[in-house]
């Protein structure tokens, strides 16, 4: 977008930090404007300021965009008063520190929702407007460095944000591919600027507050919350990183990354990935001391293996029969788990534990845990397999699609992990986590957004979880199993949807996309390696303490190919703002602490 006089911008998160700094930008170019925040007397005061500066016409509504039914009011709301949307700047998001055993399940929630929801619910209305109009238009959706690094002690933002990441590419590569050329993507992942995002405490939305929680009078959430004031405070002044991202905008750039000092991280980061291959042993950061293959004795060890009735978690339950482990089995589909106890004794196994349950619910992931606790008292191993998919665009699937996808392929691994670290810990045993990623969390591609949003995330999250053991000194060892295609059944993933996501008469499920997507996910399936040998890849992954287990070269090009545009950010820079904080080896317990030093 070029011309931006008399366009109209819809900015969330507007009353403050980055967010006020759009309205100004957008008043000095003479932009019609409707500044949305959670903080409805916030906004109203940008509206002096942006007429101040040169804007026409403005209007602030108040509205929490993590909400579905507030973004609806707020879309409907910019369309009555001026009839379209030019450009729109996803910027609400929220921030807050804690691993994983001690964060609330609320705050992941609240960031989830926050950071990619909100971009989710905007855009899959916004698009369609945009794509009617005809009109230059542009997306900025603001990620953070956080979506493009992973570190300590803020799990859920660096995960959440590298959901925001993933699904903005694949928004653009979903553009392309059904020809639409006048709606220009970008993402803004700023370092530390001097914002509001430390006093996302008091933006907390009712719903995901309880001030009765300990966990907020503790040290620990005070020790994050003086983390998080200070990465904010002492990092560059906010004056003109408004002015660069319109910049950006202007000149169709998908990558605004403005602090160069970051390079050395994001590069060690990202080509550690590509450089992972299986069957050399690749550990994430630091060393641990090595583990002789086959050195591992899991006699007698329990096992905790979801979406075990089918494809990979079968396989899983084999080779953990083979190693006479203790297995509790998990699936949704009650029936065909129940074939699996027969297939576990063949190979093996002396005492298995079946347990149908529906791991995107946290009630369910509780039970399991609770009566696999019940039955052996302790957990070795946790293979967080059970996944999803709904093909189609990310603009274009049901919202409940992408809930399901969410809270499945992402949250469902928050949950066990939240519960069974602490296990392991009380046992100060050797133990494993294996998450199934797929080679969708190293790459974005068309068709998929969700499936591909939720992938990235998962990988994210499993980098900062075992960051998290390191630095605590756990003997914890996290992994992540990066599949290309494999004859899994997969492709009936909507056999599996469960009962409170029904298609009901949403005319997607009958139309051409949806119809398109499943046959290509039926050939891609059909068509792929043989699923015999993988289980015992994984396995021997595990003996090692293994993370990165990724099986397919051929993806190796792709892989790369993303990794480079990313390094090079696909347009240079249009201007560089200047030095922040230089020395960002010794943050104090909060993010990036000590990468540099590796």
């Amino acid at each position: 977008m070029k011309d931006f006089k008399g366009r109209v911008a819809l900015i969330t998160g507007a009353a403050n930090g980055f967010g006020r700094e759009y309205v100004k930008e957008a008043a000095k170019r003479g932009m019609k404007i409707v500044a949305a925040d959670i903080e409805g007397d916030e906004v109203l005061a940008v509206e002096p300021l942006a007429r101040e500066l040169g804007a026409e016409d403005i209007i602030c509504v108040q509205a929490d965009v993590s909400l579905w039914e507030d973004t609806q009011k707020l879309v409907a709301t910019a369309m009555q008063k001026y009839g379209q949307i030019d450009l729109l700047i996803n910027n609400a998001g929220t921030g807050k520190g804690g691993t994983i055993d001690n964060l609330p399940l609320r705050d992941w929630e609240w960031m989830v929702y926050a950071n990619l929801m909100s971009h989710i619910y905007m855009m899959r209305q916004v698009i369609p407007i945009m794509i009617k109009q005809g009109t230059p238009c542009n997306i900025l959706n603001v990620c953070s460095m956080a979506g493009l690094v992973t570190s300590t002690d803020m799990p859920a933002y660096y995960s959440t944000k590298h959901a925001a990441v993933t699904l903005a590419r694949a928004t653009r590569n979903e553009l392309k591919e059904i020809g639409v050329s006048n709606i220009s993507m970008s993402i803004f992942c700023p370092g530390f600027v001097q914002t509001d995002l430390y006093h996302a405490e008091r933006h907390r939305p009712a719903r995901f507050s309880d001030p009765s929680d300990p966990y907020y009078q503790s040290e620990e959430f005070a020790k994050f919350e003086k983390a998080s004031e200070y990465v904010v405070t002492t990092g560059l002044p906010i004056d003109g990183f408004g002015e660069i991202c319109f910049k950006g905008i202007e000149e169709d750039q998908f990558y605004i990354v403005t602090h160069p000092q970051y390079d050395p991280i994001i590069k060690k980061q990202i080509y550690d990935r590509v450089d992972r291959i299986n069957p050399d042993i690749r550990l994430l950061g630091k060393q641990r001391p090595e583990v002789v293959s086959g050195d591992k004795d899991l006699t007698g060890r329990v096992a905790l293996i979801t979406g075990a009735a089918f494809g990979f978690g079968r396989e899983f339950v084999k080779e953990a029969a083979k190693r006479k482990m203790k297995i509790a089995a998990v699936d949704i589909m009650a029936d065909d788990l129940a074939k699996i106890e027969d297939v576990a004794k063949e190979y093996g196994a002396e005492d298995i534990l079946l347990i149908p349950a529906d791991v995107s619910l946290y009630e369910d992931t509780e039970m399991v845990v609770n009566k696999v606790m019940d039955k052996w008292g302790q957990i070795d191993l946790l293979m967080n397999n059970a996944g999803t998919c709904t093909p189609g665009p990310g603009f274009i699937i049901p919202l409940q699609d992408w809930e399901w996808i969410v809270r499945t392929n992402f949250l469902s691994h928050v949950y066990f992990m939240r519960q069974v670290i602490p296990i392991m810990k009380k046992q100060g045993t050797h133990c494993n986590i294996m998450n199934t990623c797929s080679v969708a969390g190293l790459i974005t591609s068309t068709g998929m957004a969700a499936y591909y949003t939720t992938k990235n995330a998962a990988v994210a999250l499993s980098e900062c979880i075992e960051y998290e053991m390191q630095a605590q000194g756990c003997d914890i060892h996290l992994g992540v199993f990066c599949p290309g295609f494999v004859r899994t059944s997969f492709d009936h993933a909507d056999e599996y949807r469960p009962a409170r996501y029904p298609h009901g008469d949403d005319p997607f499920y009958r139309g051409e996309i949806f119809a398109k997507g499943q046959q290509a996910s039926k050939f891609v399936i059909g068509t792929g390696y043989p699923i015999e040998g993988f289980g015992a890849e994984v396995f021997k992954a595990i003996e090692n303490d293994q993370f990165y287990v990724v099986t397919h070269r051929e993806y190796d090009e792709h892989i790369r190919k993303e990794v480079d545009q990313t390094i090079a950010r696909v347009n240079p820079v249009v201007a560089t703002i200047g030095e922040a904080i230089k020395d960002v080896t010794n943050m104090p317990g909060g993010p990036l602490r000590g990468y540099l030093k590796k």
